[in-house]
């Protein structure tokens, strides 16, 4: 995460400027072994994306996600050696945030979940893990 761009206590809402970052097995994937693997990836255009099967994806609690373009999408693909896809996009997102509590404003503190799940597979069959961090400039 790079900002906080807006808290609505009201709506009990927080809007977010991030980067989503995705990796995922493609054993599927046939390589071409006359490309340069030295570096372990070749990376590519982030709309390369839509050629590739991709998780379903589901943010719990989101009220709405907005990909900026320049000329195309900000977004990055990497295609791993030992085929695995890593898809990096920068965002805004807004979402509900069920932690808020102004009770003790100014001096209150809010925890926000981020849930991420697949929609259409349980956890047996899709495992998502990651970490949180915000860059404090």
């Amino acid at each position: 995460m790079s900002e906080i761009s807006k808290i609505d206590d009201q709506r009990s809402q927080i809007s977010i400027r991030w980067t989503y970052k995705l990796k995922w097995p493609e054993p599927r994937m046939i390589l071409n072994a006359s490309a340069d693997w030295s570096t372990g990836e070749i990376n590519v255009r982030g709309d390369m994306v839509d050629h590739f099967w991709t998780p379903d994806i589901i943010i719990h609690d989101l009220v709405s996600f907005y990909k900026p373009e320049i000329l195309n999408q900000v977004a990055a693909l990497e295609i791993k050696k030992w085929k695995q896809l890593y898809f990096k996009v920068r965002s805004d997102m807004t979402m509900v945030c069920k932690g808020m509590k102004f009770t003790r404003f100014p001096l209150d503190a809010h925890t926000c979940y981020l849930r991420l799940t697949s929609f259409g597979y349980d956890d047996r069959r899709m495992v998502l893990d990651g970490e949180f961090t915000y860059e404090s400039w």
